[in-house]
């Protein structure tokens, strides 16, 4: 990398390099020589930026995140709480390239998280965010009259639940598993459930 790349380029080169060694060797067998040797930047370099690879962990944690959330703000801007639905996670899966070193990674950072109580608050505000967004593009639906009387917050979660769950199934198949297909074919026939409940009571 030439020496003149400015801070959030090099940042930027370390945590995709980050992203592909947890994915192939794991967080616990990653080493920083490992991610050095993957960007062609010396310990040194990568040291300046971060203090150490669980710092790494949560400024990916971090880049992700806030991509996502704010890709899901624009589209809410642009379409109607259905369409953003169904547009959203699509957004997440074209930001993200080859999902397979996402999924595996995703696992390794969940993984990790479960034994980090930061960072497992971190990925908790995440999913509460999450929540909420998804809740209200529901809440605004039902005010318009796209859908009946659901509950938000339960549809919100297990909106979530599909889409983590994806992740996971892609990380341990990854040839069984076309997560952007089985995605927009799940939405669809949630969002067709949703429609008919204009006209029908569902069971709470």
């Amino acid at each position: 990398m030439a020496k003149h790349a400015s801070a959030e380029t090099r940042r930027a080169q370390v945590l995709a390099a980050a992203m592909v060694c947890f994915a192939e060797h794991g967080y616990h067998e990653t080493s920083i020589d490992d991610i050095a040797a993957h960007t062609g930047l010396s310990k040194g370099a990568i040291y300046h930026h971060f203090a150490g690879k669980r710092d790494i962990l949560i400024g990916l944690f971090e880049v992700w995140s806030a991509q996502l959330l704010q890709r899901w703000e624009a589209i809410s801007r642009e379409s109607d709480p259905l369409e953003a639905l169904s547009r959203d996670a699509e957004a997440a899966f074209a930001s993200a390239g080859d999902l397979l070193p996402l999924s595996r990674g995703a696992v390794e950072m969940l993984s990790h998280a479960a034994r980090d109580e930061q960072m497992r608050g971190r990925v908790a505000n995440l999913y509460a965010a999450s929540r909420g967004h998804i809740s209200a593009l529901l809440s605004d639906a039902q005010r318009q009259g796209l859908i009946g009387e659901i509950e938000p917050d339960g549809v919100a979660t297990a909106l979530m639940g599909m889409f983590e769950g994806l992740f996971v199934m892609k990380a341990m198949d990854p040839e069984g598993v076309d997560i952007a297909a089985v995605w927009r074919h799940g939405v669809s026939a949630v969002l067709a459930g949703l429609i008919a409940t204009r006209n029908e009571g569902v069971p709470s």
